[in-house]
């Protein structure tokens, strides 16, 4: 018989990070306290040799028996043996199981001292005293500890918490101006990442940094960058979640540590990496151009490379699977939107690659050409990559979704499932939940692993410019009231991209404007009845998008006017779209049972209750009688409002599109010009010419959500 044997336990990680002065002052306790053993070991930087000095006099004082163990620091000698070594010496001393590991120097001693203390006997308390900006604010603040090996960067490594970290600023004193501008890459790196207000702060004092001119503000940087440091790890310590965002620019900069063979510093190959990062979000158009120049102009100051002999695009992009393993097979790096607002890049192609390392070439020339001042912002190169749109038709009965490339100007992918309406969905309200969590999905099937750049919704109903819902009885008849939005819904799930809602028929009308080059007026027959004039490539609704309505004027007032959606009677879309007319020949077929039953329709569809739209398209196309009346009747009603807007506007074109009038097909039309122009004065007009039926196009209304989406990108552009 098996058995299952089940172990379970939880710990929890709890250190300090303690900012203090004087450490090594003879009366302080704050490092002596944490030896209660009264033995410890040094792994110590040897260049740190004046510093160790005093920690001798330190520790005698403290009656604290200690040894010491001097490394030649480098990322060529953060490696396995090192570890080996280290751990030889702390044996040949005879450690004990509690002795303190002490670990003084910046953060490749801390980085060996903690592995170091980890695998001493599964297992020895570990004290970290960075004395390096890189230490104090990254690499000895968080559990990480790591060698190079295999030709990777901290390939080999563990999670083992310090004891207690100390900060001593006076440290900062003995750093070379490299070893500085090394640890503000990391300053930059992380305050970019979290906080807009820091990056002024950062902005203002960076020179201080260099002059080694500590103030109260340098301090305070300093502060906020360990506090923003602990707050990514805190929650993610162990690295449960392999998206983390404080890998920003690790992910090229340790590839370009390796590539270079270290001649490029840590800090010099993540600036690289960063602004790697930087210019592939940029040449997407999803970096803001006023914080790519500021993150530039911020960079500039320091001085560093911007390049190295030894890299190429070409080799950069052969690595990309190194960040994918790193990342557990699933390739992103960070990048910003802007200043305080990082995301993932989840896909990488050679063209992005070959973008971001020529923007550095062009950023470095332009850099040296303008004797270190930022040259005006028209230097930068315009993307050559656009994020594609993810577009909406919210039809009566589908709802379409599509990813429309702005790059290429096509829809490429499309998905659609029923729109959650009054009359399919049980709600106790309005089906608007399940409208949005319809699109969210649809979305989501189209953008899996990213934002779409822009999302435009063509909704059926008036919309103001500002987005609003003024009314829907295509989808939500007469029980909605008021105004809503769907932008800040979908603004929550997609909270970079730029949300649009525009009318339906407007965005049929953005699709046909490519294919007529004069003004006209677009009228879709279909479920419903819209229409909207197009003046100058523009549709004109008025100041408050109320315009293009003929749905809903009221056409016939006769007591038995026919009911629209909207709860009005007599409108024209509850007489002349395809709803209509299928309500029109129930009625005609129950008044005149004789009629209908010899008819074409009556034949397919004996029981009036049963005729449908596709019945009387059949008939109507068939030339049966009885179906063409039924048809003319509806079609007399909207000739009529024609007229009326040409006799108003002077508009001379009239497109009509929509399935139920496409299906009808030429005779409609013909009837349609016919009857118009027996309601309009003759001066002339052609109406045959003057009235067309639209390109028979199922993802029109995608498509012209994807053209407006275009314009807006294009207008985003130009004002970034």
């Amino acid at each position: 018989m098996e058995r299952v044997f089940k172990m379970s336990f939880e710990s929890l990680i709890t250190y300090e990070i303690k900012r203090v002065s004087n450490l090594f002052d003879i009366t302080n306790p704050a490092l002596s306290d944490y030896i209660k053993t009264k033995k410890t070991f040094c792994i110590i930087d040897q260049n740190l040799a004046d510093y160790a000095s005093s920690l001798k006099v330190y520790f005698q004082k403290n009656d604290i028996e200690a040894h010491y163990f001097f490394v030649e620091v480098s990322e060529k000698n953060k490696n396995i043996q090192s570890i080996i070594d280290f751990t030889a010496f702390c044996f040949k001393h005879e450690i004990g199981r509690r002795d303190p590991i002490i670990a003084f120097g910046g953060g490749i001693v801390c980085d060996l001292g903690g592995m170091s203390a980890n695998l001493l006997r599964r297992g020895t308390p570990c004290i970290k005293i960075p004395t390096t900006l890189c230490g104090m604010i990254d690499a000895g603040v968080g559990i990480k500890n790591g060698v190079n090996y295999a030709d990777s960067k901290n390939s080999l490594g563990t999670f083992y918490p310090p004891t207690v970290v100390f900060i001593d600023l006076k440290f900062l004193k003995t750093l070379s101006e490299k070893e500085i501008k090394n640890g503000l890459v990391e300053m930059i790196k992380i305050i970019a990442l979290k906080d807009k207000g820091t990056w002024s702060l950062l902005k203002r004092n960076i020179n201080k940094f260099i002059d080694k001119d500590f103030d109260l503000e340098v301090v305070e940087l300093i502060d906020r960058s360990i506090a923003f440091m602990t707050e990514e790890l805190s929650t993610n310590l162990l690295e449960d979640n392999l998206y983390r965002i404080v890998d920003y620019g690790h992910e090229f900069g340790h590839l370009i540590e390796i590539i270079t063979d270290f001649e490029l510093s840590h800090g010099e190959a993540v600036g690289i990496g960063m602004r790697l990062s930087n210019n592939m979000a940029y040449s997407r158009g999803l970096m803001n151009v006023k914080d790519y120049e500021d993150f530039n102009g911020v960079f500039d100051k320091l001085n560093l490379p911007y390049w190295h002999k030894s890299l190429s695009c070409q080799k950069l992009y052969a690595k990309r699977e190194a960040i994918s393993r790193h990342k557990g097979g699933n390739f992103s790096i960070v990048a910003l939107y802007k200043i305080g607002d990082p995301f993932f890049i989840k896909t990488m192609s050679f063209t992005d690659m070959e973008y971001a390392c020529g923007a550095m070439n062009v950023m470095e020339h332009s850099h040296n050409s303008s004797n270190n001042n930022r040259p005006d912002p028209g230097y930068l190169p315009k993307p050559v990559y656009i994020p594609d749109a993810l577009v909406f038709d919210v039809g009566g009965t589908n709802l379409r979704a599509g990813r429309y490339s702005l790059s290429q100007q096509k829809l490429v992918s499309t998905k659609k499932k029923n729109t959650p309406n009054i009359w399919n969905t049980v709600s106790n309200g309005l089906p608007y939940d399940t409208l949005i969590k319809g699109m969210i999905e649809l979305g989501k099937a189209l953008f899996p692993d990213e934002e779409p750049g822009i999302v435009t919704i063509g909704f059926p109903g008036p919309i103001t410019p500002a987005g609003e819902i003024l009314s829907t009885p295509t989808i939500w008849g007469d029980q909605f009231k008021g105004s809503a939005s769907l932008i800040s819904y979908l603004q929550s799930f997609w909270p970079h991209s730029k949300v649009n809602v525009i009318n339906d028929v407007s965005a049929a009308g953005y699709f046909l404007k490519d294919h007529y080059s004069e003004d006209f007026c677009v009228i879709t027959v279909s479920s419903g009845i819209g229409s909207k004039l197009f003046i100058n490539g523009k549709p004109y609704t008025g100041i408050m998008g109320r315009g293009g309505e003929i749905g809903h004027w009221v056409s016939d007032t006769s007591d038995e006017a026919l009911m629209c959606e909207c709860g009005g009677k007599g409108h024209l879309g509850g007489i002349s779209s395809g709803r209509g007319a299928l309500a029109h020949a129930k009625m005609q077929a129950m008044l005149e049972p004789k009629a209908f039953e010899i008819s074409h329709v009556g034949k397919i569809r004996p029981n009036y209750t049963e005729i449908t739209n596709e019945a009387l398209v059949t008939a109507y196309s068939a030339n049966d009688e009885w179906a063409k009346t039924v048809i003319d009747k509806t079609a007399k009603q909207l000739a009529k409002v024609i007229a009326l807007i040409h006799t108003t506007t002077g508009m001379e074109l009239f497109i009509i599109i929509g399935g139920f009038s496409i299906a009808l097909g030429e005779t409609y039309r013909k009837s349609i010009a016919e009857f118009a122009g027996d309601f309009c004065w003759d001066l002339g007009q052609n109406w045959d010419e003057m009235i067309k039926i639209g390109p028979e196009e199922t993802e029109m209304g995608l498509i012209g959500a994807g053209i407006f989406s275009n314009a807006i990108n294009n207008s985003i552009y130009e004002n970034r």
